[in-house]
């Protein structure tokens, strides 16, 4: 049986969300950022900052939308099984990690 490619980006995307709150977690060592967690989204709060990070299904794209960085959107690439920025062809994790630290005054890990 063939598998469902939108089914698979939908399960790498959960994936990769999980590394994300993972990640916030561990360079948020003093327990200042607030996340909620949804269904496919992170939105993670601090000093009256909100920072929120979604899997758009329609685009199978995750979508970043930071205080500092605006509107950012990273697509699957099979190749190298991971996500990256759609204009500048940056990695997802890494992004957000300085992303967040440098919206929220942490430092990175």
């Amino acid at each position: 049986m063939k598998s469902d490619p939108t089914s698979d980006l939908k399960v790498m995307a959960q994936e990769a969300l999980d590394s994300l709150l993972s990640m916030i977690e561990q360079v948020d060592v003093e327990g200042r950022i607030e996340c909620d967690v949804g269904d496919g989204m992170i939105e993670a709060t601090c000093n009256g900052l909100v920072y929120l990070i979604s899997w758009h299904q329609p685009s199978s794209q995750i979508w970043v939308a930071s205080p500092i960085s605006g509107s950012v959107r990273f697509s699957y690439n099979a190749g190298d099984a991971l996500w990256y920025d759609t204009q500048s062809a940056r990695g997802l994790l890494s992004f957000v990690e300085r992303d967040i630290c440098a919206a929220f005054s942490l430092r990175e890990q």
